[in-house]
């Protein structure tokens, strides 16, 4: 995913060659991530408010967005882009954006 200006020097998300324009919001929490308590139901209840169409929903180190959720976020016309707030080493963050970011979740601690 990367920032373009468009034909008409607007600001675009380019994602996958396809052009998009978006209201975005880059970083949100779920109740799935250890920080925070916020349900699907009120992220997208947020969105239609501020009329964000496009998320990037990257709880810490896991992926616990369902099919139901996901299709709730298409159903009212959000696009969600599959992520995951990485912790690394001295408490730094990485977010990482994929279609595939299940595949990279951490396992459970034990």
């Amino acid at each position: 995913m990367e920032l373009v200006a468009n034909e008409d020097n607007e600001k675009v998300v380019k994602w996958k060659g396809e052009f998009m324009n978006f209201n975005f919001e880059t970083h949100c929490h779920s109740f799935y991530s250890h920080d925070s308590r916020m349900r699907i139901e009120e992220i997208i209840k947020k969105c239609i408010e501020h009329e964000i169409n496009g998320i990037v929903v990257c709880d810490h180190d896991r992926y616990g967005i369902t099919k139901e959720d996901e299709q709730a976020f298409a159903d009212n016309n959000i696009r969600l882009f599959k992520a995951i707030e990485f912790t690394a080493r001295e408490d730094v963050h990485i977010i990482g954006i994929s279609d595939n970011i299940k595949k990279l979740e951490a396992p459970p601690k034990q």
